[in-house]
């Protein structure tokens, strides 16, 4: 073999063995908090996008957080890795009179952030504000102490996955294309303050705005939204003069505002103070209450159910507008995603015997006169 053979395959085994050994400069990377850096901001301030930031069980403050990377921020156990949130206030005044708003308690403001597994509290007020797309919450029980119900989960982008947290509410403001399923919460609120949002998917969500609340589901502007297997209940608002005003979905539609073509089916209405309120009828156009062949359980429909198949024989009515062709008799069965069907008809025991005691009562007068005619 020549020397130059042998010098061009030397040259080769040390590029490879080169090549191995070094590892790409933007390779993710997995931070530990606080083994790695003792606060959640500053691991990701020394972050890169593609990194993962696992944060071990512990108490952990800060005034805020900002997300400007593609980061997974991960928690250890949901119940026992707390972010607790301190956003200042930010003072405008206009003329004489101040104006108090609490800064951003999470910003996001990257595409594919993801959030999961913690109980975050934020004191006293301030937003999780989702402003980028394929954002994905998961996971969270999330606080805020602000009881006026302006600061909530507002999300502000689209192909958002919204899933399995608990929080109080949350806002999709020209949000459209999210997903917001398995949560436990008190409000959802869609196109606020004129900002239309649609298309968006809300299930399987357990909603109950109990007397802190106005509304369970709340939409000013939006379209071609779908909302089933929810249990929107004991929606029945805080008292006004007059009573109580608390509805399981409410349309709140000013001028300009429209909500057309929404469909709701599969959810289940119960103990509200009214099920479903229309502001202006003008601003709500061809919404669907069912899917064409099922719609929903509501515990004030009083229709029947003839031939047993769970769907009552005559529409529930909202409004002219606004028609279940197909009410449930009974609560949808949303974990198995089924129509619960009446039970069979219990067989007519007490019936059966009386009408075989009469029998037996006729049959025997009858021997008796044939036996007197025959003697």
């Amino acid at each position: 073999m020549s020397k130059i053979v042998v010098f061009l395959l030397f040259l080769v085994f040390v590029t490879a063995t080169c090549l191995v050994s070094i590892q790409p400069i933007n390779a993710a990377k997995t931070i530990v908090v606080p083994d790695d850096y003792s606060t959640i901001s500053s691991a990701i301030g020394n972050a890169r996008d593609g990194d993962t930031i696992i944060v071990k069980k512990g108490t952990y403050e800060e005034k805020t957080l900002e997300i400007n990377k593609a980061l997974s921020l991960v928690g250890e156990d949901a119940n026992n890795t707390t972010i607790n949130l301190h956003p200042p206030y930010n003072e405008t005044w206009i003329l004489t009179q101040p104006f108090r708003t609490y800064s951003k308690a999470i910003t996001i403001d990257e595409e594919g952030v993801k959030i999961s597994n913690f109980t975050i509290t934020i004191t006293p007020g301030g937003d999780i504000a989702v402003n980028s797309d394929e954002t994905q919450i998961t996971g969270n029980n999330i606080t805020i102490e602000d009881e006026s119900g302006v600061s909530g989960l507002r999300v502000k982008s689209s192909f958002n996955i919204i899933t399995g947290n608990s929080f109080w509410v949350i806002f999709l403001d020209n949000a459209n294309s999210n997903t917001v399923s398995n949560n436990t919460c008190g409000e959802i609120k869609l196109g606020f303050a004129n900002q239309t949002s649609s298309y968006n998917v809300i299930s399987r969500n357990k909603i109950e705005a109990g007397t802190r609340g106005l509304y369970g589901i709340e939409i000013r502007s939006g379209s071609n939204n779908v909302f089933y297997d929810n249990n929107i209940s004991n929606c029945l608002g805080p008292i006004y003069t007059g009573g109580y005003k608390g509805y399981g979905v409410a349309f709140t539609g000013e001028l300009g505002e429209i909500a057309q073509n929404n469909t709701f089916y599969h959810n289940n209405f119960v103990n509200n103070n009214k099920h479903v309120d229309i502001y202006k009828a003008d601003s709500v156009i061809g919404n669907f209450w069912d899917n064409g062949e099922e719609g929903n359980y509501w515990d004030d429909y009083n229709g029947t159910d003839s031939n047993r198949d769970g769907i009552g024989d005559t529409p529930y009515v909202i409004n002219s507008d606004n028609i279940d062709n197909y009410p449930l008799i009974a609560p949808f069965n949303i974990e198995n995603d089924t129509v619960v069907l009446p039970p069979p008809e219990p067989f007519p025991t007490t019936l059966v015997a009386a009408a075989s005691i009469a029998l037996a009562v006729a049959v025997g007068g009858l021997l008796i006169y044939f036996k007197k005619r025959k003697h």
